[in-house]
Formats: C-alpha cells, sequence, structure tokens
C-alpha cells in the first residue's frame, strides 16, 4: 500500500471516529435527560429527521473535506518535495524545486533551494581538484591505449574465468567476423574469451596456468602456446600467460594472438607449456576486483552487467503480425556504459512499413531493403547479451516482440529483465508521469537520437544508472530486492 493512499485512509477513519463520537454526544445527551424531556426531544427528532443527519454529516464533511485539502496540497507536496531532494542529491543538482500556494511549504523550497545554490558553490573548487587528478588519470589511460592499439599482435587481458577486460584492434580484427563467416561476433568489454578462442584447448591450459601460480611451481611464470582455428574462421597462434598480483595471487590473464594462417594444427589441439623469464607486468584494472555472482538475485547492482536494449518496430501487436525494423542496445559493465560498444542493427521485417509508424521512427520500406531478418539478427543480439540483465524502459513491449520468435529462430531469454519505468514509479511514487521523455527531463539527460532504437536505449541507460543510485539510497540493495519492488508496482500489471 502506498503512502497517498494510507494517509486518505487515515482521513477517511478520523472522520468516522468524529461521527461516531457527535453520535455519542447525541446519546449521552438523551440519557441526562427526564423522561418527559428525552419523548419530547425524540419526538422532535424523528419529526425532523433531517436535523440529526446533518449533524452527524457535517461533521463527517468538515474533517473528510479537510484531510482531502490537506493531503492535495500538503502532504503530497512534502512526499514530492522528499522526491526532488533524492534527484536534487544523486543526479541532477542544478533541478529546483517549484513555488506552492501555501506559505510555509513555499519558504522550505526557497530555503532548499538556497543550500543547494550554497553548496554548489563550496564544491566548484573541489571539482577543479577532481578534474585535475581525472586529466591525470586520463592521460595515463590514454598512454597505455596508444601503445596496446599500436600492437601488431592481438592483445587480451581476461579475468580468471575469462571476462574480458582489455583487446586492442588486432585483437578485435582477428577474432571478429570475416567474410566468410559473418555470424561470428565481435569481442567486447565483459564478454567471455571463450566465444571467440577454442574453448577445449584454452581452458585446460588456463586452469594449469592457475594450478602452477596458486602453488607458486616454477612454470607460474610460464605460457601456453598452441595453433588453432578461431570461431572467426582464422587460423592463429596464442601465446597466454597468467597475470598475478605482488602476494601471487591469481589476477587474470594475457593473451597474445597472431594470424597464423598457414601454419599447420597439431591433430590432438593440445597446448604446449613453456618456460619463459619473468617480466614485471603493469596494470590498474577495476575489473580485477569483480568476482562472478554466486546468485544472481542476491547480487549487488554495482556488480552486475547489464544489456539496455530498445526496438522500433512495424506496429504494436506482434501477436498479429507486427515485426521488429530494429534492434538498438547498449551495455554497462562495473557501473559504465559502454558506448563505444554498441548493438545497432536494422532487421528487414518481411513485410511493408505503415507509414504511421515510419512517421514515428523514421525507418521505411527502402532503409530496411537488403538487411538481415529477424533469425539473423537475434541471434547475433542474444550473443551480445548474454551474461547479463537485460532492461528496457516498458521492457515488457520489447520483450514480447523478441520472446515470440524464440522458437522459430533458436534462442530463449532466459535472463533477469528490468524496467525502469516500473523502477522509477517505485523510487518516485509520487510524481505524475514516469515516461522516458518526463524521465529525462527531471534527470537532466538529453537524448541523441530519440525515437531510434540505440538513441533510446543510451538515454535509458543513462537513467537507469541514475535510478540505480536512487534504489540504493531508498534501501534496495541487491537485483531481488529490486525486482521485487517491482513486482508491487501498481503498474506491473500492464501486457502487451
Amino acid at each position: 500500500m502506498n503512502q497517498t493512499r494510507k494517509i486518505l485512509l487515515l482521513i477517511l477513519a478520523l472522520a468516522t471516529v468524529t461521527v461516531l463520537m457527535a453520535a455519542s454526544g447525541w446519546a449521552l445527551l438523551l440519557i441526562a435527560l427526564e423522561p418527559e424531556a428525552r419523548t419530547a426531544v425524540m419526538g422532535i427528532i424523528f419529526s425532523r429527521w433531517y436535523a440529526p443527519v446533518a449533524g452527524l454529516l457535517l461533521p463527517f464533511g468538515f474533517v473528510l473535506g479537510t484531510g482531502y485539502l490537506l493531503n492535495r496540497y500538503v502532504f503530497l507536496r512534502l512526499n514530492r518535495i522528499s522526491d526532488d531532494l533524492l534527484l536534487m542529491r544523486v543526479s541532477n543538482p542544478g533541478f529546483r524545486l517549484a513555488p506552492s500556494p501555501i506559505p510555509v511549504i513555499n519558504l522550505i523550497s526557497s530555503r532548499i533551494n538556497q543550500l543547494f545554490e550554497t553548496l554548489l558553490g563550496v564544491s566548484a573548487s573541489l571539482e577543479e581538484r577532481v578534474l585535475l587528478s581525472a586529466s591525470l588519470m586520463q592521460r595515463d589511460k590514454s598512454t597505455l591505449e596508444t601503445l596496446v592499439s599500436r600492437l601488431v599482435s592481438g592483445v587480451i587481458i581476461c579475468t580468471p574465468d575469462g571476462q574480458i577486460l582489455l583487446f586492442n584492434h588486432a585483437a578485435a580484427v582477428l577474432l571478429g567476423p570475416d567474410e566468410s563467416n559473418s555470424d561470428s561476433s565481435q569481442p567486447g568489454i565483459g564478454r567471455s574469451v571463450f566465444g571467440f578462442l577454442p574453448e577445449e584447448v584454452l581452458r585446460p591450459g588456463l586452469a594449469e596456468l592457475a594450478t602452477a601460480a596458486s602453488a607458486g611451481r616454477e612454470s607460474a611464470g610460464g605460457e601456453i602456446r598452441f595453433v588453432s582455428e578461431l570461431k572467426s574462421g582464422r587460423t592463429a597462434s596464442v601465446h597466454a600467460s597468467a597475470l598475478s598480483d605482488k602476494e601471487g595471487e591469481l589476477q587474470g590473464f594475457l593473451l597474445i594472438i597472431r594470424d597464423a594462417a598457414g601454419q599447420p594444427i597439431k591433430a590432438d589441439k593440445r597446448w604446449e607449456l613453456a618456460t619463459v623469464a619473468p617480466r614485471p607486468v603493469f596494470y590498474d584494472f577495476d575489473l580485477f576486483a569483480v568476482k562472478p555472482p554466486a546468485d544472481i538475485a542476491a547480487t549487488p547492482l554495482r556488480e552486475l552487467t547489464f544489456t539496455v536494449l530498445d526496438t522500433e518496430t512495424t506496429g504494436l501487436y506482434p501477436s498479429i503480425g507486427d515485426e521488429i525494423v530494429s534492434i538498438g542496445a547498449v551495455r554497462i559493465v562495473n557501473g559504465r556504459i559502454l558506448d563505444n560498444d554498441p548493438f545497432d542493427e536494422l532487421v528487414h521485417p518481411g513485410r511493408p512499413i505503415p507509414a504511421e509508424s515510419t512517421a514515428i521512427h523514421g525507418i521505411a520500406d527502402v532503409d530496411v531493403a537488403g538487411k538481415p531478418d529477424i533469425c539473423t539478427i537475434i541471434p547475433r543480439f542474444a550473443r551480445y547479451a548474454e551474461g547479463s540483465v537485460l532492461v528496457g524502459h516498458n521492457v515488457a513491449f520489447d520483450m514480447r516482440f523478441l520472446r515470440i520468435k524464440e522458437s522459430r529462430c533458436g534462442v530463449r531469454f532466459d535472463m533477469p529483465v528490468l524496467d525502469t519505468f516500473l523502477l522509477s514509479s517505485v523510487l518516485n511514487e509520487h510524481q505524475e508521469s514516469h515516461g522516458l521523455d518526463a524521465l529525462a527531463a527531471r534527470l537532466g539527460i538529453t537524448f541523441e537520437g530519440r525515437h531510434t532504437a540505440y538513441g533510446d536505449a543510451l538515454v535509458t541507460a543513462r537513467i537507469f544508472r541514475v535510478l540505480m543510485e536512487m534504489a540504493g539510497e531508498a534501501g534496495y540493495r541487491t537485483l531481488g530486492e529490486v525486482l521485487e519492488a517491482c513486482r508491487k508496482s501498481p503498474y506491473a500489471d500492464l501486457e502487451y
């Protein structure tokens, strides 16, 4: 039960108690009278029945009306001020409380606005220092990126369980799709290295390196080597070595990949262990601290990977033939939006696109001519979103279009799904609108391509990142807690 409903029920209870007290007063008065007087009064009451009824209804109506006005102009306004304060503190300090017709609330709002103006001034000097430190960090980061990008060999750094933390352009070329195998996916931050390299060869080799590193054996400084056909269809040589911290604890693996076209592949597909001279390794990657979640529902939101998606369609009803014409998505890894790793695909719907739909998203028949069909794009998207939590705005609509194609296209979307519309309705229950435009305006987020699948997905990702902060402030820490709260939203029963 939300807070507004509780207040209304309390007002109704007070009005009822008032009527009961008035009736009790009438009863006590009659009891105190002499029998003759009581008879006379009762006669008057029954001859003019509307008088006692009015005597009961007037206080009931007065309390009910007063309570309604208090709720509408005081309690509801205070709740909205509470929501706006959370917004100002977490996301948009430039947002200001609106004036109120109630003088005392208007004074409070004015004082709060003045306080935030002062805080903004105080934080300006601190922000300058932070920007200076950030510029130094960015300089070091840019230097590292330049060095790695210029290497001719492909370079990948991954966690102990194979999650990619870093890869350069050469690795992307070797591991990505080529003309003969266009269905292979592109490597990306947070994805599994086993999706691109032969798992049956690489996983046992990495396990041997991990065992050697944890045992402190001499082979801990070695590397495994093998030549194999990649999932992209190319042949490559792979050298993999363990990365350990100063205490010798395994942090991940370094993989060096080179084109090996024409080189023979061993029949048993086994790796070789070679000993190399010790060499220093320098790194500073936050993802090394992220552990694979044992129970995803109990995992804090900040530790999860999210794929934020949006679709554009020919219409609103997939059950009667409407189709997807565009899928856009962006991933959030370790709290960071990876806008340099987008998913943005046009889809041939296999039917004409209605003019009224083109007027909304701008995609016409000519734009999708020659584009892949849905059963080509959906498996690519499934690989892109693998191992993540799906997020969208009114995402039930998008999921209906995706799930209706599961059996036909041979995919299954069984990962958890979060809706930013429902999450906003839980965290900001007193706001009038939770639409994408209204949310973006309140949070100070600008659109880059409204009503395009990728543009809306990117804005939704930015909104979701703010809502995650608000959820933490409201006491929702884990994915399971947020999902349970969303299920209780009054909008949770909407179907498409």
